[in-house]
């Protein structure tokens, strides 16, 4: 960025970062392409060293945290050339598939790269669970932890579903060192 022409950045905006779905919409006024310089370069720069967080909420741009995080598209199992040297890379198959290819990488579809409509789409962190979040903790319950129950408390309300009481019983009947030797200063003479 030591090199930035101010006059240049503010006269051509980068449309990516000035788009609504992509980038800072906020941004405005006779700075805007210079502004929107110096976010993208603290992106870059300052990738993982806990500032970004704090850019966004700074900047007001706390929606960002609500889109999705999306990976490389993968239109279908085959090779793919990443670094773009003209030879394959990894090779994307399904279950059962024996490939013959020269790539060096061969990934399985649902098993080591999950994708997001299955055999085609975005690399995805983790595979598609279906459930809810549990409120105020963040933890996904499966479906089969959720039961439609009455809300007694709004005589128009539908069934909502909420997570089934599971009995905890605790395991009394063990015996170790500690115990007993805490059982033993404890016991009158």
């Amino acid at each position: 960025m030591p090199n930035l022409d101010m006059d240049h950045a503010n006269a051509n905006p980068d449309p990516y970062l000035s788009a609504p779905e992509t980038g800072y919409p906020n941004v405005t006024g006779p700075n805007k392409g210079v502004l929107l310089e110096i976010r993208r370069e603290r992106t870059i720069e300052l990738l993982q060293e806990g500032h970004r967080y704090y850019d966004l909420i700074r900047w007001k741009e706390g929606k960002a945290f609500t889109q999705p995080l999306l990976g490389i598209y993968i239109p279908s199992k085959g090779e793919y050339d990443l670094d773009g040297d003209g030879t394959p890379d990894i090779y994307l198959k399904t279950k059962g598939e024996s490939p013959s290819t020269k790539a060096p990488l061969i990934m399985e579809i649902d098993q080591d790269i999950f994708l997001s409509e299955g055999d085609h789409g975005y690399i995805s962190p983790h595979k598609k669970k279906s459930g809810r979040v549990e409120r105020g903790t963040g933890l996904l319950l499966p479906d089969s932890d959720r039961r439609p129950l009455a809300d007694r408390r709004r005589p128009d309300a539908e069934p909502r579903l909420e997570r089934r009481p599971r009995l905890l019983i605790p395991n009394t009947n063990f015996k170790n060192e500690r115990n007993d030797e805490h059982a033993q200063k404890n016991t009158l003479p």
